[in-house]
């Protein structure tokens, strides 16, 4: 029976020794084995680029494509986790707001149908807006060319040939009975010519609109000035408050540099800071670039923000400044890696220092 339970126990701590095994391995590999990334780029008529992130041997890796358009693809081993675009966006692609085309609408459709309907429609079966009015009857096409070119006079000159009449016919009276008609007075019975007096009453109605927006515009101008000086009281007690804020936030950011424990956990910032960015830099980068502006003066202000790092890799990379010309081509290729174990202890090396803690804390 103890041998039993002895063989039990005994393949039940294989199996959890094991299991850590697993485990120490696994967390051996996700701390150790580093995900590199390879960035290449080109750009001569247009720009290409390519973006591999991989772990595992590239076991896992993602890729992003761009030539014109972006394309993301995942993989794990020779599976296919996904392939999407990322820009342009598919609905943008297709057109539309919605990828869909608009129907066309009643104002935009051909004569021809209109004609097709008349066909199609007997003249007894049309509906009652259609069908010509009573006394209406349908001339030939050539009449109604004759019509068309030969339009009626319209009411204004009809109205002057009857003027011209009545003024033939007052001509012909005798002079005693053109004395005996006394003559209006211009003066007091106004203009009467009917051009004249619409010429007048629009003239009339342009100035008392005129007028009515001047006297809104001024209204209302006061109407915001008088808004204006009801917010000042208001507008002061914010200014003032704002002010207090701004010197409080600045007596306390004075007093967290002025603190010596503070200036060390700056200090440790900026040292693991440091090494982190030298373990995540680029290894290698390797290509010809060329660049120019159309102010030599940005050209030269280019060239000397990057002249601080070019001696890392003024084996691998040429850069060209070109001062008389506004380009930019050539190309790039960038390598790197980064462990996860390094990161991971960055950060334990920052969360164990207590007044870093307290820093934190006071932050939140």
């Amino acid at each position: 029976m103890l041998s039993i339970i002895f063989l039990i126990l005994k393949i039940l701590g294989i199996l959890l020794l094991i299991l850590l095994l697993l485990i120490l391995f696994f967390a051996v590999v996700v701390l150790f084995v580093p995900v590199r990334y390879r960035l290449t780029a080109s750009r001569y008529e247009k720009l290409k680029g390519e973006l591999l992130v991989s772990w595992l041997l590239r076991g896992i890796s993602l890729r992003i494509f761009y030539d014109g358009r972006a394309l993301a693809r995942g993989k794990v081993l020779w599976f296919r986790l996904f392939e999407k675009q990322l820009w342009p966006f598919e609905e943008e692609e297709a057109g539309g707001e919605f990828g869909e085309a608009a129907e066309p609408t009643e104002i935009g459709r051909p004569k021809a149908e209109a004609r097709e309907r008349e066909e199609k429609w007997p003249e007894a079966e049309r509906p009652e807006s259609e069908q010509p009015e009573a006394g209406e009857t349908e001339e030939p096409d050539g009449l109604g060319k004759k019509k068309a070119e030969h339009p009626p006079l319209p009411q204004e000159e009809e109205g002057k040939e009857e003027e011209f009449e009545e003024r033939l016919r007052a001509t012909e009276l005798s002079p005693s009975e053109g004395r005996e008609k006394e003559e209006p007075d211009p003066a007091l019975s106004g203009p009467s010519n009917p051009g004249i007096r619409l010429l007048l009453g629009r003239l009339k109605e342009t100035v008392k609109r005129f007028t009515r927006k001047l006297i809104g515009k001024i209204s209302g101008f006061f109407r915001d000035f008088h808004q204006s000086l009801k917010r000042i009281p208001k507008i002061w007690t914010e200014i003032k408050n704002k002010l207090a804020n701004g010197r409080k936030s600045f007596e306390r950011m004075r007093e967290i540099f002025t603190n010596e424990e503070n200036r060390e956990v700056f200090r440790l910032l900026v040292s693991r800071g440091r090494k982190l960015f030298r373990h995540v830099r680029p290894k290698k980068i390797k290509g010809k670039l060329q660049f120019g502006f159309s102010d030599p003066y940005r050209t030269g202000q280019v060239l000397t923000a990057v002249s601080p790092f070019y001696g890392l890799y003024a084996k691998e990379l040429e850069l060209i400044p070109d001062f008389e010309h506004e380009v930019l081509k050539g190309e790039i290729s960038v390598k790197g890696r980064i462990r996860m174990g390094v990161v991971l202890w960055t950060g334990i090396r920052l969360f164990l220092n207590k007044n870093f803690r307290r820093l934190l804390k006071r932050f939140r």
